[in-house]
This record gives structure tokens, C-alpha cells and sequence, in this order.
């Protein structure tokens, strides 16, 4: 083994009269090092991009929700003792959520209308640290919210006809909601549900008037865009649920023990028709979508180091044509065709090792100056502030082992080729 590996470092620095081979050589290993970077660079910003989705889905959405298979969840509060009663569980909150139309007096708007509980809700979802404008006590507090636009008021100067008969209650909405209805903080709109009180032809849109008490952003266009938050009792009065509820979501320790923890959940209530899933499972497609996302760009990107192997293939059948003659000798003087073959596996396996560390290094460095200088976007457009980079040890492991693999095989057809050299044929020539 000693001077297999001993003659392939030396086959690497080709003879002056052989430098093309020298320079392939170099060309291979430059080869497998800008696959291998572009590789950790490329899934560290797509591990970027999954990090920065997952975060803002949950803060704006919990880890997981239960809700009834028929119907709306009745003594709630029951169920919600029950759960944070396990240990994985840290809190959980009741909700109601249905398809409304919120109109201004400038434009109208399919939107999400979901009733919380003020006081559990942000133990649950970031909703109170989304908000840009208001506060989240607004919507269960009506002499907070309309102090607040009293004082608001003198101070700017104006009338905003705060008279007690139109003390509405309040509504937070995203901050692409209230630019699409063109509202600020204190204006009021009207939202309309479809299924409302019961009329002699069956049933009626209901519709009920809000004044503007916060405006949020989570970072995400499709909550910024469609979503809406009242109080949990503004919510039951509207859809006319009584003490009811339509879901409840919770929050746990370990975000991908979600899944795990279900069945558990579900041992507590089996007579009670109760369906529960995780965070993954309702944002299913979205997150299926980005990971084969990844995996496209990690098969072409793969690519790249199969050109280089096409390289390390060409360098290794150049060096067998140029050393047939010292393959001859080390033949007669006793190697087997073994130790030729491993001879040339080493000298592309070094090739593919080397060029495999550089590029992992230079990887790692970008992914580094990245991370730290970043990339400036903007947020009005990509809804983030610079491009993000996480990088997973995994992947690194991963791509490490698909870059020396490729280059090992690309060793086999010219280390076979050289062992079946004929030392008496290789010999005649000189």
C-alpha cells in the first residue's frame, strides 16, 4: 500500500515534458472544488430560506391545532387544561376562523377573520411582537383603544367622531390588508360573513363595523395580505358560536416533536371526535415545495462535479498511456494488477479528497461573509432584508461524500485499463 500511495502523489507532479497532464490535473481538482462550493453555498441559502419560512409560519401560526371532526369545540377550556397538562406542551389557546369580506370605503377584500383569546394568544404565536402599530389589548378593551385614539387625536388635532355610539370594536390587520384597503390606524371598515341570522329564504349576510386598532406584519404576504384578528367574544357574537370555539392551537418545546406528540394528545380524548395536526402537516405543500426545490438544485448542481470526473477520467488514461512504461516495470518487478489498479484509484481518489476539502473550505467561508456582510434585498419586494444562510452539517456531510464517491468511480475504467497492461508489450517499445 505504502508505495502505491507513494507513487500516486508523485504521478500528480508530472515531468516537464508532460505538463498537459499536469495542468488536467490541476483542472480536475478545480473541477471538484467549484462543485463542491457552489454545492454548500447554494443548500446553505436554500437551509436559509427553509429556516426563515418555518420561523414565520410560526410566529404567526401555532405548532399545532385541534379541532372537532363535525361542529365547533364546546367546553373548550376543559380541553385546554388537559394538554398543557402535558409536560411537551407549554401553552395553548382557543380560536375561531372563518372566510369574511372586509370593506372600506375605498375598496373590498376576501380576508381570514380569526377571534383569539388576548390573553393566551401571544403565549402561543409571535402575534404581539408582529405588530407594527396598536397594541393587541385593543381588541378585547375598548376604553384602552379609544383612550388611546382620544390622546392620539389631540395630539395630531382633528375629529375622529369618537361619539359613544360609534365606540366600534377593534380589528388588527396585516400590514398588505390595510394598504390594499388603504386604512390607517382608527378608521373604520365593515365586515360582511356570508352565513349570518336566518331569513324567511334561508340565510343572510351578516355584517358588523370595526375600527382599525393595530396593523401587523409577520413577514409572510399571504397572512400580511388576508389575514385579520379580533376578540375571541367580538368573534362568537359575529358567527353567533355562543361559548364555542372552532379550534384551539398550542405551542410545544421541540418544534419537530409535533408529530410524535399527536398520538399522545389523542389517548386524552378518545370519545371525542377531536382531529389534531402538527405545523408541518398544515403547511404541507409549502414546505414540500421548497425541499424539492433543494433537491432540483442539488441534482444540477451535481453536475458539476460529474464534468470534473469526466476530467479526472481523461487525466488518469493520459497518465496510463504516458506510464506504460514504468507500469511495465513495476509489473516485472513484481506488482500484481491489483496494486496498478490501486495505484490509479489513489491518484484520483486524492484528487477528488483534495479538491473535496478546498471546496468545502471556500464554501464555508462564502457561506460565513454571506451570512455576516449579506446580500441586501428588499423587503418591500422578497420580504426579507438580506439573503439567508444556514448552514447544515448534514448537507455538508452529504455533498462530501457524493463529490469523493463520483471521483472514486471515475477511477475504474483507466485503473483498469492500466492493470491490464502487458509488461513484455510495454517493454518491446523502449
Amino acid at each position: 500500500m505504502a508505495y502505491e500511495y507513494f507513487i500516486a502523489k508523485r504521478y500528480l507532479r508530472s515531468k516537464k515534458k508532460n505538463l498537459f497532464i499536469s495542468l488536467i490535473t490541476m483542472i480536475s481538482i478545480g473541477g471538484v472544488i467549484l462543485g463542491v462550493t457552489a454545492l454548500i453555498v447554494v443548500l446553505s441559502v436554500m437551509s436559509g430560506f427553509e429556516q426563515d419560512l418555518t420561523e414565520k409560519i410560526l410566529a404567526t401560526n401555532a405548532h399545532g391545532t385541534i379541532s372537532k371532526l363535525e361542529g365547533d369545540l364546546g367546553h373548550y377550556n376543559q380541553i385546554t387544561d388537559k394538554i398543557t397538562g402535558e409536560h411537551q406542551v407549554i401553552s395553548a389557546t382557543p380560536y375561531i376562523i372563518n372566510e369574511v369580506m372586509a370593506r372600506s370605503a375605498d375598496n373590498y377584500s376576501g380576508i381570514l377573520l380569526k377571534g383569539i383569546d388576548v390573553n393566551t394568544a401571544g403565549k402561543v404565536t409571535q402575534i404581539a411582537n408582529n405588530l407594527e402599530k396598536g397594541d393587541l389589548t385593543f381588541i378585547k378593551s375598548r376604553p384602552a383603544f379609544y383612550s388611546f385614539l382620544e390622546k392620539r387625536v389631540n395630539k395630531e388635532g382633528g375629529v375622529l367622531g369618537l361619539t359613544p355610539y360609534k365606540r366600534l370594536p377593534g380589528i388588527i390587520l396585516g400590514r398588505e390588508l390595510t394598504r390594499s384597503l388603504r386604512l390607517q390606524i382608527g378608521d373604520p371598515l365593515t365586515i360582511t360573513a356570508p352565513l349570518g341570522d336566518i331569513g324567511p329564504f334561508g340565510p343572510l349576510p351578516k355584517s358588523r363595523r370595526f375600527r382599525v386598532a393595530g396593523i401587523f406584519y409577520s413577514g409572510m404576504y399571504e397572512y400580511d395580505s388576508r389575514l385579520a384578528y379580533i376578540g375571541l367574544n367580538e368573534a362568537q357574537s359575529f358567527f353567533s358560536m355562543g361559548k364555542k370555539v372552532s379550534n384551539i392551537e398550542f405551542k410545544v418545546r421541540d418544534i419537530y416533536m409535533v408529530e410524535k406528540l399527536i398520538p399522545r394528545l389523542l389517548s386524552y380524548f378518545k370519545n371525542h371526535n377531536l382531529v389534531i395536526k402538527g405545523w408541518m402537516e398544515l403547511n404541507q405543500n409549502l414546505l414540500d415545495a421548497l425541499k424539492l426545490e433543494k433537491r432540483v438544485m442539488f441534482l444540477i448542481l451535481i453536475f458539476i462535479v460529474l464534468v470534473a470526473s469526466f476530467n479526472i477520467i481523461s487525466t488518469l488514461t493520459m497518465t496510463v498511456m504516458a506510464k506504460t512504461r514504468e507500469i511495465s516495470i513495476l509489473k516485472s518487478m513484481g506488482a500484481d494488477d491489483d496494486g496498478i489498479m490501486r495505484l490509479f484509484m489513489y491518484k484520483g481518489l486524492i484528487i477528488g479528497v483534495l479538491g473535496t476539502i478546498i471546496g468545502i473550505t471556500l464554501g464555508l467561508i462564502l457561506c460565513f461573509i454571506i451570512n455576516k456582510y449579506g446580500i441586501k434585498m428588499d423587503p418591500e419586494v422578497y420580504y426579507i432584508n438580506k439573503l439567508p444562510v444556514q448552514i447544515n452539517l448534514g448537507e455538508v456531510l452529504l455533498v462530501s461524500v457524493f463529490a469523493i464517491v463520483i471521483s472514486l468511480l471515475a477511477t475504474l475504467f483507466p485503473a483498469l485499463r492500466a492493470a491490464r497492461v502487458n509488461p513484455v508489450e510495454g517493454l518491446r517499445n523502449e
